[in-house]
Formats: structure tokens, sequence, C-alpha cells
């Protein structure tokens, strides 16, 4: 018995299955044909369907998994395997509390559980993978059998976190004009870029020194450190620090502790303070030249900060030194 593909007299196509039979006993051979060209055709078509489903499973950059009944994944797609450093083979017959830290496995449970009760769930979350932090949109469907009973679900995740930090470092942005048209008092005024950065980057240590070519030393306008704590405010030089040598070159600095052993034995720098493991500046610069720095650093995490988070504290440092140079303006307007 054999399938084959024939044409007609007329032209057309047809698939005809052909079994025969030698008979012993009459010395002939027997057989039946039969117009097997619509399951053909349909089978054709469901492989086509089928290859073509597999390519965009395959290739799609988003994120594409089945789980059963145990949530476990069934079938994940190579851009999910990509996301957590592995093989897709490493990634069948886990569950997510093998993948994720137990917060985000426990939400990502309870949502999969309201899809194995029946519902679609569509949703955008945080999510830690790997040390890095993500915001994925998902939706997840239930998957049913032939007879309709639900026998897992199928998902698919976006990594939606560049398109929410623009959104954000757009909101930030706009909350930062507003308040350097609106507010007069610079101390008042860093303090309030400082909370509008606070939702994108770590604040925890950040200040401004402005410095005073006459006197050749910084004052601080506004200053908060986990570690260094300033006991008094007066003005003081800081010959050979990191502050020093953005201001003294008029570039930002993405500076690490490989970068800071770099700038220490070119006799760039010294250390002043407690040692950071990351540490950024920003210099502020008017029509008059550099007038100081902002910085924002961490003690603990090297990675902690990145470039990203220069360039937007590059932002606010431009709106700082306007700032800074509309107060200058307004002192030398009092003393006129």
């Amino acid at each position: 018995g054999y399938e084959a593909r024939f044409r007609r007299m007329d032209g057309s196509e047809a698939w005809l299955r052909i079994s025969v039979e030698w008979i012993e006993a009459h010395q002939w051979i027997e057989g039946i044909i039969e117009d097997v060209t619509d399951r053909k055709r349909a089978e054709i078509a469901l492989r086509n369907s089928e290859e073509r489903l597999r390519a965009i499973f395959e290739t799609a950059r988003d994120y594409v998994f089945v789980k059963d009944l145990q949530l476990r994944y069934t079938h994940v797609n190579p851009a999910l395997a990509g996301l957590f450093q592995t093989t897709v083979s490493n990634l069948i017959g886990i569950t997510d509390e093998q993948l994720v830290e137990a917060e985000v496995a426990n939400r990502v449970r309870r949502s999969d559980e309201r899809v194995l009760a029946g519902e679609i769930v569509e949703e955008s979350n945080f999510s830690r993978v790997n040390g890095v932090e993500y915001v994925f949109h998902s939706v997840k469907v239930p998957l049913r059998d032939v007879h309709g009973e639900i026998v897992g679900l199928c998902g698919i995740a976006r990594d939606i976190t560049e398109l929410k930090r623009s959104e954000d470092v757009e909101r930030v942005m706009a909350s930062i004009l507003e308040a350097a048209v609106s507010e007069v008092d610079l101390r008042t005024l860093i303090a309030g870029i400082r909370e509008s950065l606070h939702g994108l980057i770590n604040t925890a240590n950040f200040y401004v020194a402005l410095y005073d070519p006459q006197t050749e030393c910084y004052s601080f306008p506004y200053y908060a450190d986990e570690f260094d704590k300033l006991e008094r405010f007066e003005p003081e030089p800081l010959p050979q620090s990191l502050t020093d040598y953005v201001r003294r070159t008029g570039r930002p600095l993405f500076g690490n502790q490989e970068i800071f052993r770099a700038l220490e034995s070119r006799g760039d720098v010294g250390l002043v303070g407690t040692d950071s493991q990351q540490w950024l500046g920003v210099p502020l610069t008017t029509d008059e030249g550099v007038c100081g720095v902002v910085v924002v650093q961490s003690y603990t995490d090297a990675n902690l900060y990145t470039t990203k988070d220069l360039e937007l504290l590059s932002y606010a440092g431009r709106t700082i030194a306007i700032a800074v140079e509309r107060k200058r303006i307004e002192e030398e307007r009092r003393e006129l």
C-alpha cells in the first residue's frame, strides 16, 4: 500500500491511495484505488501551518511558553531560554520556583492558578532575572484538550522595561523642569530633584558640590550620605577627589573600582572618604564654566547604576546648573 500524487488528464492534481495484493490461487493482482485528495490536502495544510507556527515560535523575540497542570514548563522558545541564560532543554520540566526569586515565583504561581481556573490573565509586573530588574507584559490563556478540559496554559511575555523606563524618564524630566521653573530656593529645588530621581535612580547617597574659583573650595547646598556624615557645611577644598576630577575635566564620570584604581595609579585622584563600589558624577556647566558637580554613589553594589542612569543624572545636572546660574545672577542684581 502507498500514497502518491497523480495528475489527471484535465491537468488537476489528485492524491491516490493504492493497495495491491498478489493472489496466489488465481495468479493475479487485486487492488483498491482510493481518492484521498481532500484528506491529503488537509494534512499538507496542517503540516504547513505547524511549520509556520514552529518558525514563529522559534524566532519570536517575545518569550513564549507552555505549562502543564503542575505548572511545569513543557515548551519554551529560544528567547525565553536566552533570558535565563540557559538552554531550552534545561527549562523543560521545571517550575518558576527553580528559576526566579521566591517572591516573584509566588506571584507568578497565583496568576497561573487563575489561568488554570479558566481565566485569561493579562498583566504587567516587575521581575528580577539573574540579578537584573525587568518589566514584563504578559498574556496567559488556558489550554484545553479535545473534550474541553483544561490541561495547561500557554503564555507570551514581552520585555517592556525600556518602554516603562522611557515613560518614567519623561515623567521625571517634566517634574524636574516644573520644579526648576517654579522653585526659587536652591536647596529646596535640589531636594525636589533628588526626590524625582529616586524612582529611577537610587539616590540614597546624593550630593551637590559647588566650586568657588576664588577660594578653590567646595560648598554643599545639598548633601545626603549613608556613611560619610558632614559635621559642618563650611566650604572646604577637595584636592585629588573624584568630585574635583569631574570639575577639572568637565566630563561625566561613570566610576567603578577598576576605574578608581586606574585614576589613582596615574595620580589623578586619591581616596577621599569611604571607598565606593560605584560613583557617578556629572559637571554642572554654565556660561561661566564648570561651577560644581552632582554625584550619586553606592558603597555596596557594584552593579547598582547603568550608563543610562548617568544620562538621566546629566539632565538633572543641567537643570541644577541653570538654577545655580540664576541664583548667581540674582545675587549680583541684589549687590548692584
